[in-house]
């Protein structure tokens, strides 16, 4: 029987050898960081997702960032403080089939189209004096027996929303019914939390009543001969 020697290898062969392992070895690692890199990846992107939801800004219909206003902290804003029947929903006015409620933005409240073209409009920014206020922005609209103003921060100057609504007009009612010509005892009747506003007036027929919801939200009522004469909603900046 003839025996099959094993054949040593010549150098050039174990060079081929080597190298062919080397590959393979490389080729593997390889593998791994593509892997490893698309997973690190796709972990990134969706991260970063993440926080751009968590991060972007509301904007009003021409893509301008807006600073909303908040309600004071740790206030409940449906909660009127001690006054726990008032709701942020009473700092409205209401005429016909339209409600318009204070601390909307114009852009939700298409003012146009509910009370046409006002009579005179006024846009002007807060100078010196005005103290963190300074380079914001006010608006001012009046329309026959209702005057509106707006406020806009100083960083946009383009959305406005709504800071005080002041009726004269019969026609205009609060969300509980009361409008200018009512009398005093419709008035008390309807608003128990009712207060007089304390200056120098003493007669309870010819003076000035709010209604407040914390410290910062107000309506004011005129009363003249015991009739409402003017009624104004109003934000008060703290």
């Amino acid at each position: 029987m003839q025996l099959k020697l094993f054949t040593p290898l010549y150098r050039h062969d174990r060079w081929w050898l080597y190298h062919a392992i080397y590959v393979r070895e490389e080729g593997e690692k390889l593998k791994i960081l593509i892997v490893t890199f698309f997973m690190v990846a796709i972990l990134v992107v969706a991260g970063c997702g993440k926080a751009e939801l968590e991060k972007t800004p509301e904007t009003g219909n021409n893509g301008t960032e807006i600073t909303k206003p908040v309600s004071p902290p740790d206030e409940n804003p449906d909660v009127a403080g001690e006054n726990a029947d008032i709701s942020i929903s009473d700092f409205s006015i209401i005429c016909g089939a339209t409600s318009v409620s204070l601390m909307q933005w114009d852009y939700e409240l298409n003012l146009e189209e509910h009370f046409g073209i006002p009579l005179k409009e006024e846009v002007r920014q807060l100078g010196p004096g005005s103290d963190t206020f300074q380079g914001s922005y006010v608006k001012e609209l009046k329309y026959p027996g209702l005057e509106l103003e707006l406020f806009s921060p100083k960083d946009n100057g383009k959305t406005f929303w709504l800071r005080s609504i002041q009726v004269s007009d019969k026609k205009y009612e609060t969300a509980r019914g009361v409008k200018v010509g009512d009398s005093l005892g419709q008035l008390e009747t309807t608003y128990p939390e009712l207060k007089p506003i304390l200056d120098n007036r003493k007669d309870p027929n010819n003076r000035g009543y709010m209604i407040e919801e914390g410290i910062y939200n107000y309506i004011t009522f005129e009363v003249n001969e015991g009739l409402i004469v003017m009624m104004k909603i109003y934000h008060e900046f703290a």
